[in-house]
């Protein structure tokens, strides 16, 4: 049970945990991501990708990267722990340099779609890829 915050109506009170529940839940229990791993989160200026972002921070991952519309007007980007991607770059080209070709530990993809694909093309071996969504895009 967590505490409600004063002055917040229940559904306020209630939306506060969701984003860090969900990042939990996939990032942590289902796709079990360690310290001095790699992940890589898709859609990273949305809420669900800053929360990413700061768990992995914060659980030592090695490498934060994530993909969004506008890095430059989001906090996100200055806890990226590796260069951010945006969605003008060919993330799988830019993922297998940044990290030597070994590719990414975890990848969080809230889009899907034609992402799938692409997301093969740059894991590591034994990398975990975990599907929340699917808009279709690209």
């Amino acid at each position: 049970m967590l505490a409600h915050t004063e002055g917040w109506s229940f559904v306020q009170a209630a939306s506060l945990p969701e984003t860090f529940f969900t990042v939990w839940s996939n990032v942590f229990d289902r796709a079990h991501l360690l310290p001095n791993e790699t992940l890589l989160v898709h859609g990273g200026s949305s809420g669900i990708g800053t929360t990413a972002i700061q768990l992995a921070k914060a659980f030592h991952a090695r490498s934060s990267l994530q993909q969004a519309l506008k890095p430059n007007v989001n906090s996100a980007w200055n806890s990226a722990l590796m260069p951010p991607l945006t969605t003008r770059t060919d993330f799988v080209e830019e993922i297998n340099r940044l990290t030597d070709s070994k590719g990414v530990d975890v990848i969080l993809d809230m889009i899907g779609g034609n992402y799938f694909q692409h997301n093969l093309k740059c894991m590591a071996f034994d990398a975990r890829l975990v599907q929340i969504g699917n808009s279709k895009r690209r």
